[in-house]
């Protein structure tokens, strides 16, 4: 079922009509890691409304890029986008923790900026 909800808030998501937006961030994850950080997480949701459930996901990666465990769910309703993305982040940063990781940079994405 989670898995279901984020494909489906995923395509929801997607814009019609694509537009090339020229990116000049880092191609490589390895170019904004500190020397220190062996470990990175990523996490992400996807937000359709504030009367929906959201789904979250996280995944852990070596600093050479090879994942080390993932975790998906869904959540309860949240306000916006933002905040779906930060309930992400710290649902991530506890499970994290209770299973002892440390030195662990977390990763995230600009918002698209568009209203929702």
């Amino acid at each position: 079922m989670d898995l279901n909800l984020w494909k489906e808030a995923i395509y929801h998501n997607e814009p019609a009509f694509p537009t090339q937006v020229r990116d000049h961030r880092p191609r490589s994850i390895i170019v904004v890691l500190p020397q220190e950080s062996t470990l990175y997480c990523i996490a992400d949701a996807s937000w359709k409304s504030e009367h929906e459930a959201a789904g979250i996901g996280w995944s852990l990666y070596s600093r050479q890029g090879t994942l080390i465990m993932q975790g998906s769910s869904a959540i309860a309703s949240t306000n916006s986008a933002f905040e779906a993305e930060a309930v992400a982040t710290l649902l991530a940063v506890q499970q994290l923790h209770r299973l002892h990781y440390k030195n662990v940079i977390f990763l995230g994405h600009p918002q698209s900026g568009q209203a929702k």
